[in-house]
């Protein structure tokens, strides 16, 4: 970063989240018209909390490149309830992912391989069965249904190696991966994002680390949260140096989850009523991260400070009720926490009207806060690949808001730091939705998942 970026951060982060929308890139800009030499395709169906998402992925290896390069996704097509046992599988998903496997890349042929995952909503909601005397889990078997009904469809696969639930640490890592592979990023360690992917399941952060800060990184994050959450995913990128990425991964956490745990909580069936104003909210909230297992706050975790990078991005449900609001892409967790004072402030009644003036009219339900704050306007977005951002309903939003800002606060974010939020980015002309997917098709087309021979 030269010294006018130093001196004016946010300009410069608003122009680069504008190239993050209009051209991004992660490898030499090699001549579209340059002979191919190989083509390949990933199926994905990502089987979250909220719902199931199919898409697929087009790569082309240009002679004399070693790297696939990325170069179309196909809109998303979407499902809900979210996978479950004793339910009918979505039909049309397993129908789009055979079309999908069938897809060519112009005229080349290309070699595609289907994989299923199965997040935070298959983990956290599934419940040990029998089965012939042995103990599984429910989601083991509702992604054996998957597998078997895409064998039927005629759909080939190394199941069900392929259709298997990803850890929370796979699902960070793989996010991480996808933003900062099409940001041109890997190569650079001081400019590369971390992120924060906040689910209605769970929530997963990671970020890069050097390989001599890897060991005393993780004593010092086991020591303070539970071992079963931290973690170290490496990716190697032979003859490139390999990468090392440090993940955080919260079952249970995710906005759905957690405002469920919070009326269990209280005891009540809406939070309306003890979410009333800013303060007491916060009470409630602060509850919910108080319990074994959660986000205690410790006064040893700023240590991690001194390896998080200074610019994160966010995406799921934080780009759903903030930016998909009209605050602005370009945030930082003290401008969070004051729109969750703000929020909270409007009362139940309050948010209810400007929630019915946003969807109705031009209005955005965050104009008059942008105006208090000199903000900018938020960056439109393609949802054709990322899925229409889901609306919230006004009795939860003091809640929400007041959870994300002490999320972000719980996860060891500084108050000023620099947060990218976005659904997607646009990279050569073609719209990516950034979530694990993206960075797992990258991740396989260029055998990065490979384990290192020592």
């Amino acid at each position: 970063m030269n010294r006018f970026c130093h001196s004016n951060v946010l300009f410069c982060l608003f122009a680069g989240l504008q190239g993050f929308f209009i051209q991004a890139g992660y490898a030499e800009n090699y001549p579209l018209q340059a002979y191919e030499s190989e083509c390949k395709s990933m199926v994905l169906m990502d089987a979250g909390s909220s719902g199931s998402r199919v898409m697929s992925y087009q790569f082309k290896r240009l002679y004399g490149t070693s790297q696939y390069e990325l170069i179309r996704q196909t809109s998303l097509v979407e499902s809900e309830p979210p996978l479950s046992y004793g339910k009918r599988l979505p039909g049309h998903l397993i129908g789009e992912m055979s079309s999908l496997y069938q897809l060519k890349s112009g005229d080349c042929i290309p070699k595609t391989e289907v994989f299923v995952g199965g997040t935070a909503g298959l983990r956290h909601r599934a419940v040990i069965l029998k089965n012939h005397g042995k103990p599984l889990l429910s989601a083991d078997l509702v992604l054996k249904r998957v597998a078997i009904e895409l064998y039927r469809q005629g759909v080939p696969g190394n199941y069900p190696e392929n259709v298997r639930l990803l850890t929370g640490l796979e699902e960070a890592a793989f996010t991480w991966l996808g933003v900062n592979t099409l940001r041109g990023q890997l190569k650079s360690e001081k400019l590369q994002y971390g992120i924060v992917e906040l689910g209605g399941g769970s929530v997963q952060m990671a970020f890069r680390v050097r390989k001599d800060e890897q060991n005393s990184l993780y004593r010092r994050a086991a020591s303070e949260i539970p071992s079963s959450a931290v973690n170290i995913k490496r990716f190697w990128r032979y003859p490139q140096p390999d990468i090392e990425v440090y993940g955080e991964s919260y079952s249970g956490l995710g906005i759905n989850q957690a405002y469920d745990d919070l009326l269990r909580l209280e005891n009540v069936t809406s939070l309306s009523k003890v979410c009333s104003e800013y303060q007491s909210c916060s009470e409630v909230v602060d509850k919910l991260f108080e319990r074994p297992g959660s986000l205690r706050k410790d006064r040893r975790r700023p240590l991690l400070y001194t390896s998080m990078p200074k610019v994160f991005h966010l995406n799921g449900y934080f780009y759903d009720r903030t930016v998909a609001l009209g605050l602005p892409n370009i945030q930082t967790p003290r401008m969070l926490q004051l729109a969750a004072r703000y929020v909270c402030g409007l009362k139940p009644d309050g948010v209810h009207e400007r929630l019915q003036g946003h969807y109705r009219s031009d209005n955005q339900f965050f104009s008059e806060f942008i105006k208090l704050h000199n903000q900018p306007p938020p960056l439109e977005e393609d949802f054709s690949s990322s899925g229409e951002p889901r609306k919230p309903l006004a009795e939860r939003m003091c809640a929400e808001f007041v959870y994300m800002a002490e999320l972000l606060s719980r996860l060891g974010l500084k108050p000023d730091t620099h947060l990218l939020v976005s659904k997607s980015v646009s990279y050569k002309g073609h719209s990516y939705g950034l979530s694990w997917p993206l960075g797992y098709s990258i991740a396989r087309a260029n055998d990065w998942l490979k384990v290192k021979e020592e």
